[in-house]
């Protein structure tokens, strides 16, 4: 945790939202182990309980015909932390398993059974539906269509992923994160200290303790991802629209 940003020693003790569930963890052994049971199994029942309900569905959409003719996207807004790294549920925590989450894509003219490993983000929904439908892609839309990968025509459409944390009753804590197949780089914005961040080696690493932020061998790695970072925020901040129609 010496390496950790300052709120996440803050963060790490085994407690959600300030006490209200507390488990044992190796960062905080006195925790209440029946506690993290009870958790981590409400989490799983909640699972089995959607699983249910999307079956409800499909087997309304095969009741009334309309199976072969409808697209099925499932997916969420964000992991969950249960215990991982000594937290629980979410936060300013950027660590994989608060940020991914499943998608599946089902429909007419996509392939069943396969498994797609490159870099999405959710922002790339829209374009895909918008496609997938024979709608036309609006202009000034900024992120990727899936559709590519969905009929086979390519195995990746990024080479990196982008996301953002703000909170305002969290004054002080903004994070952005751009995330490779290799690495992820973190960085605090603002908050105490002016030079608070993170960066893993995710091949190394894939658990994310090591956080080779101020590790002098990693500079110029640090440096290439702050820049990919600047990048994604300037592209991701300009305004697409209104549609230009001069030069200024």
């Amino acid at each position: 945790l010496d390496t950790k940003p300052y709120f996440h020693r803050r963060q790490n003790t085994g407690k959600v939202y300030g006490g209200g569930l507390a488990g044992a963890t190796p960062d905080n052994p006195k925790g209440e182990p029946h506690r993290h049971r009870a958790l981590r199994a409400g989490y799983w029942a909640m699972c089995d309980f959607i699983d249910v309900q999307v079956g409800r569905l499909l087997d309304a959409l095969e009741r009334t015909g309309q199976r072969e003719n409808t697209i099925i996207i499932f997916t969420s807004d964000h992991g969950e932390l249960l215990g991982d790294h000594g937290m629980y549920i979410k936060g300013p925590i950027l660590y994989d398993p608060a940020l991914r989450v499943p998608l599946i894509i089902a429909g007419p003219g996509i392939q069943a059974g396969r498994r797609i490993r490159s870099l999405v983000e959710l922002s790339d929904l829209a374009p895909t539906i918008l496609e997938l439908t024979g709608l036309p892609l609006y202009k000034g839309i900024q992120t990727q269509s899936l559709v590519p990968l969905l009929h086979g025509k390519t195995d990746r459409i990024r080479d990196d992923v982008y996301c953002e944390y703000t909170n305002l009753n969290q004054p002080g804590i903004m994070l952005s994160m751009i995330r490779t197949e290799e690495w992820k780089l973190v960085n605090v914005h603002g908050g105490k200290g002016t030079d608070a961040g993170e960066l893993y080696n995710l091949v190394e690493d894939p658990n994310e303790h090591w956080n080779l932020w101020n590790d002098p061998r990693y500079q110029e790695i640090k440096t290439t991802l702050l820049k990919r970072l600047c990048d994604r925020q300037m592209y991701a901040a300009a305004d697409p629209l209104p549609e230009r129609v001069g030069i200024y």
